[in-house]
């Protein structure tokens, strides 16, 4: 998937993990899952994510996914301790660190060129629909589901129900 749907879809994911502490720390969780989507999908894709046009395995698997999100938010999981936030808020970081970088994997596992799941275990590549990474239709859908995600929890916040 292009970066911006990878982002999009990170932060929607980030915030439904995270949608607990909307309610008593709004701004921080927002900037949270900003910093959160926009670090994980970086480093992901751009830093040592791609050998020419093809994904590298060893950041396209959820093994490796996972270990670079936790690098990612221990130092900012750190900051959030000297301020004095509660150890439960830091648990839930890490489940949207992860999650970020999982749904960065299963964005791009629906592309032609796939990722590899279970790399170091196994070099073998994984590919659901063979889509291309551009694919317009595919970039829209997900981006769309984004948005009603992220729309629904603001809404929510807000103090819309809907039940």
């Amino acid at each position: 998937m292009r970066m911006r749907t990878h982002n999009i879809f990170g932060f929607a994911i980030s915030l439904l993990m995270l949608r607990a502490w909307l309610y008593r720390y709004f701004f921080l969780v927002v900037f949270t899952s900003t910093y959160l989507t926009l670090s994980i999908n970086w480093f992901i894709d751009r830093v040592v994510g791609h050998r020419g046009y093809r994904r590298a395995p060893y950041t396209h698997s959820f093994i490796t996914s996972t270990i670079i999100s936790i690098i990612i938010v221990l130092p900012y999981i750190y900051v959030l301790k000297i301020f004095g936030f509660e150890i439960s808020i830091q648990l839930n970081l890490y489940m949207a660190a992860i999650s970020v970088a999982f749904s960065h994997i299963i964005l791009d596992m629906v592309t032609k060129d796939g990722v590899y799941p279970l790399w170091p275990f196994s070099r073998g590549r994984l590919s659901i629909l063979g889509i291309r990474y551009d694919n317009p239709i595919a970039n829209i859908f997900f981006v769309l589901i984004s948005i009603i995600l992220i729309a629904m929890m603001l809404l929510d916040v807000a103090g819309y129900s809907f039940r």
